[in-house]
């Protein structure tokens, strides 16, 4: 990230935009993958515009591809643009399977966030095809793909279809790295979330340990990339009930994302809004309140992507102490959110529908309540979440009647 910076100081010295350009785009995908993605959609922009610049449609197609899927997270409107300028550009500079299948990769992205998960994983299932194609159907390389479709189907919710993708891309890039390497940290980070949204508590503690552990040799403990690891630990313990280990591994990750990567972040905002979680869920409810409130208002002052979600994990906290006026408002406020980001089908919603249906029931206003309750089950069925999601939803839509 400090060398591509250099880099493109001394490109601006000579005045050979290429160069820069291209320093940018080293820069952008590092920030990128220690969780900045604000500041990397600035670079970003800044490579697109100065390689437009320079006639160089291969780098604006780069730019524009890096770009979009950096704001698919919150910004679905302005990836789609991206995505568009991408593959313009890509038809004047020439395609090839290498170029196609990164395009259908990071389109598959867009459309997921937008809540076309059966077109996203489409997709993205002609990008692996590509590559079983050009790599072979045993290729160690594959495991990015799989990866990117696991990926997309645990932020659907289907977790439990993301497990086989998750597994094979472990066991495939194990094949060729060996069992130490950072990637395998990133895919056990991955397959840890999905084992503890499928309840499976212990799977889950084991991947998150190991990627911890991994993470650590590399890297050490101030290392960035074990952000998203203490955020997800953290997540986990919470859900088993495990509050003293969840507030040490979340206060850890905390505190590193304060210091690596800084309050605009959204990743700091992400983990912030973990912090709160597991406050709430330890009973410590002033400081979960007081986390909450403050890391609103960050993200507000950002624009942050984890807006939305955060509001609708602080009216969890309304539902639970029976404040349903103030749950009211906070899934309202969620559900703008999200609609205005990434349009009325996204999968993020079911949550906050479904929290704005209980809260509505609980008022005694059951029409009012279906309302919500029937469109969060058809975003929930639509995306094929399981029926510890959808079991309770039903109970709750049928009190409703």
């Amino acid at each position: 990230m400090e060398a591509a910076r250099t880099a493109a100081v001394l490109a601006g010295e000579v005045k050979y935009e290429p160069y820069r350009v291209e320093a940018l785009l080293v820069r952008a995908t590092s920030l990128a993958g220690i969780g900045n993605t604000t500041e990397a959609n600035t670079v970003f922009t800044d490579a697109a515009w100065g390689a437009l610049a320079s006639n160089r449609h291969d780098l604006v197609t780069m730019a524009a591809m890096s770009n979009a899927a950096v704001v698919s997270e919150g910004r679905v409107g302005e990836a789609k643009i991206w995505i568009g300028l991408a593959r313009t550009s890509a038809l004047r500079a020439g395609t090839d399977d290498q170029l196609e299948h990164q395009l259908l990769q990071v389109e598959g992205l867009v459309a997921g966030a937008q809540g076309d998960v059966q077109g996203a994983v489409a997709a993205q299932l002609k990008a692996l095809a590509i590559a079983e194609r050009s790599l072979g159907a045993a290729s160690p390389a594959l495991w990015t793909d799989l990866e990117v479709i696991g990926v997309t189907l645990a932020k659907s919710g289907a977790w439990g279809r993301s497990v086989p993708y998750f597994e094979r891309a472990l066991a495939l890039r194990e094949s060729s790295v060996g069992l130490d390497h950072p990637d395998i940290a990133a895919i056990l980070t991955n397959l840890g979330a999905a084992y503890s949204n499928l309840n499976q508590a212990e799977k889950a503690r084991t991947s998150y340990e190991r990627a911890l552990s991994i993470g650590e040799r590399a890297e050490g403990r101030r290392n960035p990339m074990l952000i998203l690891t203490l955020n997800n630990m953290a997540d986990a313990m919470t859900k088993a009930k495990d509050h003293q280990n969840a507030l040490h591994y979340v206060e850890r990750g905390r505190l590193l994302a304060l210091e690596m990567i800084g309050k605009p972040a959204p990743m700091y905002h992400a983990i912030s809004t973990t912090y709160a979680e597991a406050l709430h869920a330890a009973g410590r409810e002033v400081e979960a309140r007081k986390t909450y409130d403050e890391i609103i208002a960050l993200e507000e002052q950002y624009k942050s992507p984890f807006l939305a979600a955060t509001l609708a994990s602080r009216a969890t906290v309304a539902i639970d102490g029976k404040r349903w006026a103030e749950a009211v408002d906070l899934e309202a406020r969620s559900i703008a959110v999200f609609e205005a980001a990434s349009g009325k089908e996204t999968p993020d919603l079911f949550k906050p529908l479904f929290g704005m249906g209980q809260a509505k029931l609980a008022q005694g206003k059951p029409a009012e309540a279906r309302t919500f309750l029937e469109r969060a089950l058809a975003i929930g069925t639509k995306s094929q979440l399981g029926p510890h999601d959808l079991g309770p939803l039903r109970a709750l839509l049928e009190r409703s009647r």
